[in-house]
C-alpha cells in the first residue's frame, strides 16, 4: 500500500462526507419547519449515498496515485474512514445517526472504497 496514496484518497473522501450532510441538513432546516419523519429518513439516505460516493471517489484517487494494487489502496482509503467514524461514533455523547446508518456504512465503507480502486485500475490509460 502506497501512503500517498491513502492520504491522497482519504483527503478527498472525509472532506466531502462530512461537510455534505451538514450542507444537506443546513438546506433541509431552511426548507422550512419542523422536519418531517419522510424528510429525516431522505436526508440520512441521501447522507448515506453522498458518503458512499465520496468513498468510491476517494479510492479511485488512490488508486491513480498508487499506479499499482489499486484495489488494494481503494479498500485502505475506505477502511480508514470507517476507522475514523468508528471514532466519532464511540466519542459521540448522543447517537449521530440510526443504527441502520451505521451498518450500512460500516458493511460499504471497505468495499465502495476497493470499488473506486478498482476503477482507478479499469480506466487506466495504456
Amino acid at each position: 500500500m502506497s501512503l500517498k496514496a491513502l492520504f491522497r484518497g482519504f483527503i478527498i473522501d472525509i472532506p466531502i462526507s462530512i461537510v455534505a450532510p451538514i450542507v444537506l441538513g443546513i438546506l433541509l432546516a431552511l426548507s422550512g419547519g419542523r422536519p418531517s419523519t419522510t424528510s429525516q429518513d431522505g436526508y440520512i439516505l441521501l447522507s448515506l449515498v453522498v458518503g458512499v460516493l465520496a468513498t468510491v471517489v476517494g479510492g479511485y484517487v488512490a488508486g491513480t496515485t498508487a499506479g499499482f494494487r489499486e484495489t488494494l489502496d481503494g479498500a485502505g482509503v475506505g477502511a480508514l474512514g470507517l476507522l475514523l467514524g468508528v471514532g466519532i461514533m464511540l466519542l459521540a455523547p448522543v447517537p449521530l445517526f440510526t443504527s441502520w446508518f451505521l451498518w450500512a456504512t460500516s458493511l460499504l465503507s471497505v468495499p465502495v472504497g476497493a470499488l473506486g480502486g478498482y476503477l482507478a485500475r479499469l480506466l487506466r490509460p495504456g
